[in-house]
């Protein structure tokens, strides 16, 4: 896929009005927002995140308002362009998780080059090295993407 093209566009003060970032004529970035409003007074406005042209984002909300004082006014959480629910968002981030390893129910997976130990609906943020640690110390684990 082509590297975004850049675009901004500036308030008659000088300030940014907006940026936003296009792959064949349609907004599309993976690493942030792919479209940004400013106030005049420079701050953020509202921050959209867009695949394909279509607003979607599994790491947070697809679309974040703000006031004039930067504090956030709302958020909508969008999955291929459809309003869902942030806990719909979460359900399919976590189905993209990698099982590394796992014994009697305890999982630890890889998403998005972060580990997390699972055990049942408790998840805890850990190293690789860790990890493997503390479910080899609860008996025999089984490998399976290491």
């Amino acid at each position: 896929m082509d590297q975004p093209e850049h675009k901004i566009k500036y308030h008659a003060n000088g300030q940014v009005e907006r940026e936003s970032w296009l792959v064949n004529g349609e907004c599309h970035r993976l690493d942030g927002p792919a479209y940004v409003e400013y106030h005049a007074n420079g701050q953020v406005e509202r921050e959209s995140w867009h695949v394909d042209g279509q607003r979607h984002r599994l790491d947070g909300p697809a679309v974040v308002w703000y006031y004039l004082n930067g504090q956030v006014a709302s958020e909508d959480w969008y999955y291929e362009d459809q309003q869902v629910t942030p806990e719909f968002v979460q359900q399919k981030r976590w189905e993209q998780a990698t099982t590394l390893a796992y014994i009697d129910g305890v999982k630890l997976v890889e998403l998005g080059n972060q580990y997390y130990l699972i055990f049942g609906d408790e998840v805890v943020p850990t190293s690789l090295q860790d990890g493997i640690d503390r479910l080899q110390a609860l008996g025999v684990v089984q490998y399976a993407a290491i």
